[in-house]
């Protein structure tokens, strides 16, 4: 209990300094807090910025601090906060207060369209429902999700509880509170797992075959009732696909258009056909029942094959329409699930350091049967890999300050993983120190950066996962094309663009504290950025990130300039005439259109010539890059080999010889041999960088005969 305590204490600590700073309130802080933990485990999606919709009318009974929007699932999620601000102690809160407050949500979007509410809540709030509005069309379903730091007294599990059903939709309510927080921060990514009660669910286990062939991994073969599956997912949506190296990419392939028609069709047949699931869990409860062995629980259980089979069973009798067969007319709608099964290998792994290991060479050989490159595993993507890589070793070192390094959270949690990986509150303090938190980016943070950075601000401003599925595609294409794009002079650009990002952001809190002002900040700082580029680029010119990152500031004079800009750019978002007819700011900073009335307007910068780049310099900065990045290059390539096990390559030299037929003096063999003396000298014999570029196609054309190295 102590550390719960401790935890809130820290966690109203954090909402009441960053409310101080931005110039909010701190409820407000602890839903952009626990919005963010939510979003980054994919249980909510496309979140509105804190303070966008603060919403309570207590006579009305109405209550709205955030929404969602999730565009595969057609889910719209209305959020409500219920923040505790006494420090002495973490209050209870019971079943009935969180139903009134779920219900106080679900009337708002009842009575959207009625015009006596309406009426009783002004202009801005009604233009913002608006934008809520558009999705009720498509919603598929309707999810309430309650924030508190309090503490729930009902044994909540992680499927919700019910309620009255908004505009005659599928609805439910969710609740975090202060302990599921605590374990979603504080746990990395595999602290929010999935719980799969089937006895409560549906109302007992499921039958399987025991099939272990390893005394360490447990192994089943099981079949899965289509209803169950579909309930799965109606349930925990892509949360269950985490691991999976697809998602659902809708009916247009061929593959998911036989499997719907068969749905239709020749639901029976349905299992004779399809490949089935490969499913992963850390833990499981089983009961011998009537001579069977029924598995009645699962615990953090992740499809990691059958993402395509899992959508096509959910989505399919939600579609409209239907097909047309032997002169007859049939209705998606129609489908009967109770008449379809799923194959199901089921394998447990409870072993924490094993596990992610085990999960990924699962999902990677199980694809086989489909095409899977190596950049659909998202999580082990190259780019954030190396971007990984490189912050861990890469000190700054500011004039007047303890050398430091930036840490690049490439999965959620890693940094509290790493934290609490520490034995000793000395080596704690060791890594804080090392890696301060305040030095701390995400992934979404990157892709915020660099968006911003290359001018799509109205992308940005759309949420983290609009964002990146936005900005991958490019990277990726980038990344195929010269991979040298995003060595350590990429790495260093970006951690500038950080700063540039923290420091307007505090400049800018500042300044809306002072004239009492509040919101649309987010969207001001990264439309303020991309707009500074802009008329930069118009004067061939540049910001000299060389120089933030040896101050690992701004500096004075281009703060100023650039705080001025933000606020004419705030006050241009906030321009009814330049608007148009958009409800509010943020709905208008979302479109296109937005970013074309900005980027064109006329202004005149002051900015002081040892904070920008001319063309020349510009242009000497770039072939200086080039010349990093080759040598950068150099390095890698001669630490793939050295990363290499000795013995492999002794093997490797084995193999040339006796199952090749190569003499001891074939340039192949002697390569190899070098890459051996490389590890017998730690490296004072290194391979050149073209040596170590054939040693490493020999290798990989040995594998692709029948080389075979078990390490």
């Amino acid at each position: 209990m102590s550390e719960l305590i401790e935890y809130h204490q820290q966690l109203l600590d954090q909402s009441n300094i960053s409310a101080e700073a931005n110039g909010s309130i701190p409820a407000w802080e602890f839903y952009s807090f626990a919005t963010s933990l939510l979003a980054d485990e994919g249980i909510i999606d496309d979140i509105s910025e804190k303070g966008s919709f603060h919403h309570y009318n207590p006579n009305y009974g109405t209550k709205l601090d955030g929404w969602g929007w999730n565009e595969l699932e057609k889910t719209l999620y209305g959020i409500a906060v219920n923040f505790n601000e006494d420090p002495k102690k973490i209050k209870p809160i019971n079943k009935s207060d969180l139903e009134k407050i779920g219900k106080r949500v679900a009337k708002l979007f009842n009575s959207i369209d009625n015009e006596n509410f309406r009426n009783s809540i002004g202009y801005d709030d009604a233009a913002r429902l608006d934008e809520i509005r558009e999705h009720f069309e498509h919603a598929i379903k309707f999810r309430i999700v309650i924030l508190t730091n309090q503490q729930t007294t009902a044994r909540m599990k992680n499927t919700g509880f019910s309620i009255e059903n908004i505009l005659d939709k599928k609805t439910r309510i969710e609740v975090w509170d202060i302990e599921k927080i605590m374990s979603l921060d504080l746990g990395g990514t595999d602290s929010a797992p999935v719980e799969i009660d089937f006895v409560e669910l549906f109302g007992s286990g499921i039958e399987a075959l025991q099939a272990d062939v390893n005394p360490n991994v447990k192994s089943y073969l099981c079949v899965l009732p289509g209803e169950y599956l579909s309930k799965i997912y109606d349930i925990y949506g892509q949360r269950i696909l985490q691991s999976n190296v697809r998602s659902f990419l809708n009916f247009t392939m061929g593959t998911n258009k036989g499997m719907r028609n068969t749905l239709l069709l020749e639901p029976e047949k349905f299992f004779s056909y399809n490949n089935g699931l490969t499913v992963t869990a850390s833990h499981h409860k089983i009961k011998k029942e009537g001579g069977k062995l029924l598995i009645t629980d699962l615990h953090n259980m992740q499809i990691v094959n059958g993402g395509q089979t899992t959508g096509a069973i959910y989505f399919s009798p939600q579609d409209k329409g239907g097909p047309r067969s032997d002169g007859k007319n049939y209705l998606w709608k129609d489908i009967d699930l109770s008449k379809v099964f799923v194959q199901m290998k089921l394998t447990i792994i409870d072993d924490e350091e094993q596990s992610p290991v085990m999960t990924q060479n699962i999902s990677r050989y199980s694809n086989t049967q489909t095409k899977v490159n190596e950049d659909d595993l998202i999580s082990n993507e190259p780019l954030h890999l190396r971007i990984e890589k490189i912050s861990r070793k890469t000190y700054v070192r500011p004039d007047d300050g303890v050398p430091t390094k930036w840490f690049y959270e490439r999965s959620r949690g890693q940094y509290n993983v790493l934290l609490r990986r520490q034995k000793t509150d000395a080596k704690k303090r060791t890594f804080q120190q090392e890696y301060p938190k305040k030095q701390l980016f995400k992934k979404t943070d990157m892709m915020k950066y660099e968006n911003t950075w290359r001018m799509n601000p109205h992308s940005v401003v759309k949420g983290p996962t609009f964002n990146s599925k936005s900005l991958n595609p490019l990277l990726k294409k980038q990344w195929e094309n010269n991979d040298n794009d995003f060595r350590e002079p990429f790495f260093y650009d970006l951690i500038s663009k950080a700063i540039l990002f923290k420091d307007l952001d505090d400049a800018l809190g500042s300044w809306l504290r002072k004239n009492q002002l509040t919101g649309h900040k987010a969207q001001t700082i990264t439309y303020s950025i991309a707009y500074l580029r802009r008329l930069l680029i118009l004067n061939n010119q540049s910001i000299n990130l060389k120089r933030i990152y040896d101050n690992q500031s701004v500096s004075d004079g281009l703060l100023s300039e650039m705080l001025k800009l933000a606020i004419h750019v705030r006050e241009t978002l906030m321009d009814e005439a330049i608007k148009a007819g958009v409800g509010n700011a943020d709905t208008f900073a979302k479109r296109k259109q937005c970013w074309d009335t900005i980027r064109n307007m006329p202004y005149d910068l002051s900015i002081s010539d040892e904070d920008l780049l001319n063309m020349q310099q510009i242009e000497d900065n770039e072939h200086e890059k080039d010349q990093l990045a080759s040598a950068g290059k150099h390095i890698d390539i001669i630490t793939q080999v050295f990363d290499i096990n000795q013995n492999e390559w002794v093997e490797l030299s084995d193999y040339l010889q006796n199952e090749e037929n190569l003499p001891y003096d074939h340039k192949k063999v002697q390569i190899v041999q070098k890459c051996i003396l490389m590890h017998q000298t730690q490296g004072v014999k290194a391979v050149t960088e073209k040596q170590a570029k054939v040693a490493l196609e020999i290798l990989e054309d040995a594998i692709k005969k029948d080389f075979n190295y078990v390490r």
